[in-house]
């Protein structure tokens, strides 16, 4: 077997082990997020959480194009 051939194979076989790990990251998300209700996630992080907003502060410049890129504002 050629050094050509056996560094193809070994190239291809590496490809395929990442593919199989990236399916193997992605697929368990997807199957969690089609039996979890639509709108779980918008309830936000849990009292007390560092991230949680405060209502009295106004948003950010920022914040405020990130929520209208997500649809949420």
């Amino acid at each position: 077997m050629s050094a050509y051939r056996r560094w193809h194979y070994r190239l291809l076989g590496q490809t395929w082990k990442g593919l199989v790990a990236m399916g193997t990251v992605h697929l368990p998300g997807e199957f969690a997020a089609a039996s979890v209700a639509p709108c779980a996630d918008l309830e936000g992080p849990p009292a007390g959480h560092p991230e949680r907003l405060c209502p009295q502060v106004p948003l950010s410049l920022l914040e405020r194009r990130l929520m209208r890129e997500l649809g949420r504002g």
